[in-house]
């Protein structure tokens, strides 16, 4: 009998460790609290709409990436994450953001960097406030011609109706998200 009774003792402990509530303390579920997980699909012209507003959203942060970073860092959300090949980091707030594309623009100066631009955009919905864009980055030189070309996978969230950038992910060029 002691030993089933310290089997259940343990078990309510390491229950309670991890997480498991008590039976005497569960919470009861609160009566017309709707837990919404997916939504029906929007409408042909909300989706064109959506994608529009996400891909000059994307194209104006490029626009804004080859004048100045704090400019540019104003189209990222809190946190961001950025998925590197070799790395992973996590930019908690706008100062961080804002010092990675500094970082980026100051190893781009030396070698005649001048602006970006958005080829093949590939825009995914994911629901009403999360989608994936995928494109080719361009760099041009200040002459025009063409530095380098980057896959980019960025992550959306719609906040106060805008649509911000959440996680960029590098993104080997035959490997780029299909759109909707």
């Amino acid at each position: 009998m002691w030993k089933h009774a310290s089997l259940s003792v343990l078990a309510l402990c390491f229950g309670t460790t991890i997480g498991f509530p008590h039976p005497a303390r569960a919470e009861t579920p609160k009566p017309n609290v709707p837990l919404q997980l997916a939504q029906a699909s929007p409408s042909p012209a909300t989706l064109a709409n959506e994608k529009d507003a996400i891909h000059e959203a994307v194209s104006d942060y490029f626009d804004a990436f080859g004048r100045s970073a704090a400019e540019a860092a104003t189209f990222y959300g809190e946190p961001t994450l950025l998925v590197l090949p070799n790395q992973v980091k996590v930019l908690s707030k706008r100062a961080d953001v804002e010092d990675f594309l500094a970082k980026t623009l100051t190893g781009l100066t030396p070698l005649g960097y001048s602006y970006s631009k958005v080829v093949d955009p590939r825009i995914r919905l994911l629901n009403a406030t999360t989608a994936i864009y995928s494109t080719v980055a361009v760099r041009f030189k200040a002459d025009g011609t063409e530095m380098q070309r980057l896959g980019v996978t960025y992550l959306l969230q719609k906040d106060n109706s805008a649509w911000k950038i959440r996680e960029i992910i590098a993104t080997d060029l035959d490997k780029l998200v299909n759109a909707d």
